[in-house]
């Protein structure tokens, strides 16, 4: 389940729940949560754990393709699927095999600092819509994106203590508008 409409800084997110302290928002490029589907869209992390100190923020790790990050599925006003481009039937199609060792066996991952829920420190480009679906006909549509990361959380204040586990979090529902052609949207 996911929450629409939470600003965090100057931005507004379509958020998850925390999952062992850790949330994801989604985004569009403008910093919006009602964009057109070839808008890019956005994630940021952060967490609920405390954290520690500037030079103890809470780690995580995601995979870098898209075949392993997240997967997407959009659904018109009738609550059918619409379908896939050749591009987006590749999103997500090992998103069930990555591990805590996946990247032993060579999966790129992107590592990055989480710090609290006052604000994301970084925002995080993954996909466009509007490349990922035969969209056909105007109109208001929802997106549906899960995504994982591995986190890492400190259990102490020594640089070995922490503890390794994988993240996946429920699906975000995010809406998507495909206007009529010729619209000023």
């Amino acid at each position: 389940m996911s929450a629409v409409g939470e600003f965090y800084g100057d931005l507004n997110y379509v958020i998850t729940k925390p999952i062992n302290g850790f949330l994801i928002g989604i985004t569009d490029e403008n910093g919006t949560t009602n964009p057109i589907l070839n808008q890019r869209l956005c994630f940021a992390i952060w967490t609920t754990n405390r954290v520690l100190s500037e030079s103890h923020l809470e780690r995580i790790a995601f995979p870098i393709s898209p075949e392993y990050a997240y997967q997407v599925s959009l659904f018109d006003t009738n609550g059918l699927e619409v379908a896939k481009t050749e591009t987006g039937k590749q999103i997500g199609i090992h998103f069930p095999d990555f591990s805590l060792t996946s990247f032993k066996s060579g999966i790129s991952l992107e590592r990055a600092d989480v710090e609290g829920t006052e604000r994301p420190t970084e925002l995080h480009i993954f996909c466009r819509p509007g490349d990922l679906f035969k969209v056909d006909h105007p109109g208001h549509y929802i997106l549906r994106i899960r995504m994982q990361i591995l986190a890492f959380p400190w259990t102490g204040t020594n640089s070995d203590d922490h503890r390794s586990e994988l993240i996946r979090f429920p699906p975000i529902e995010f809406p998507e508008v495909q206007p009529e052609k010729g619209s000023p949207i």
